[in-house]
């Protein structure tokens, strides 16, 4: 996977060929993660976006976390 500064998340098979592109965030994105099966995306913003896969494999945002800061440059998950 992959993120970009024009909001959008994509993903691509080890081909090169893209599988997904999604409109993620509102703005900028600076940081993408994953942890336990979840992505986690933040950027410019001023959000954090929780995915997950559903139905037929597409990614949903099941939480968005508005955080009151300028913008979020980087995310970091640790293990419990």
């Amino acid at each position: 996977s992959l993120y970009d500064f024009n909001r959008t998340i994509r993903f691509w098979r080890y081909t090169g060929e893209e599988t997904l592109s999604l409109q993620a965030h509102t703005a900028y994105i600076y940081s993408i993660i994953t942890h336990r099966g979840h992505i986690f995306s933040a950027g410019e913003d001023r959000c954090i976006k929780v995915w997950r896969k559903g139905l037929k494999n597409a990614l949903e945002c099941i939480q968005s976390i508005s955080i009151p800061a300028v913008s979020i440059w980087t995310l970091e998950c640790t293990v419990d």
